[in-house]
C-alpha cells in the first residue's frame, strides 16, 4: 500500500516531463496535479501513521513477552482502503473548480492557498485545515519514535 502514492506521483511526473517540452506553464498548477499532490502527501502521512501504530503495538507486546500475531490481511486491507478512500475524497475536494475548495488556481495560472473569489476558505483557513489534517499522523509518529 505504501507504493500507491509514490507510483502515482512518479508516473505523473514522467508524463509531465515527456509532454511539457517548451511549455512555460508550471505543471503543478493543473487540477490533476493538485489532486495527485494532495493524495500523495496526505496518503503518505496517514499510511505512516498506520504503520507506526502497528509497529508500536507489536513492539509493546513483544517487550511485555506476549505472543504476537501479525495483523491479518483483512485488517491491513481495511486500513489501506480507509486511508486511500478518505485521501481520494480530500484530494478531489482540493482539485474541484467550484467556490468551496480550500485551494484554487487563478485565471493567471498562479496557485492560491484559498478558495476562489467569494469562496469559503481564506488563506488562514486553508492553512488551519492543512494543520488539522496532517498534525495527528505527524504527532503520533513522533510519539512512537520518542516512546520506542
Amino acid at each position: 500500500f505504501f507504493v500507491i502514492p509514490d507510483t502515482l506521483l512518479n508516473i505523473f511526473m514522467f508524463i509531465i516531463s515527456a509532454v511539457r517540452r517548451g511549455s512555460s506553464k508550471l505543471f503543478f498548477l493543473t487540477n490533476v496535479s493538485q489532486w495527485i499532490m494532495v493524495f500523495y502527501y496526505m496518503g503518505n502521512f496517514w499510511m505512516n501513521c498506520i504503520v507506526a501504530y502497528e509497529m508500536f503495538s507489536l513492539i509493546k507486546d513483544s517487550y511485555q513477552r506476549k505472543k504476537i500475531d501479525p495483523p491479518s490481511v483483512r485488517k491491513v486491507l481495511m486500513q489501506g482502503v480507509c486511508v486511500y478512500t478518505v485521501t481520494t475524497i480530500f484530494a478531489t475536494w482540493f482539485a474541484l473548480e467550484v467556490p468551496w475548495p480550500p485551494y484554487s488556481v487563478s485565471d493567471a495560472g498562479t496557485s492560491i492557498w484559498s478558495s476562489m473569489e467569494g469562496g469559503v476558505f481564506s488563506t488562514t483557513g486553508t492553512l488551519a485545515l492543512s494543520i488539522v489534517v496532517l498534525s495527528p499522523p505527524t504527532l503520533y509518529v513522533l510519539y512512537v519514535a520518542i516512546t520506542i
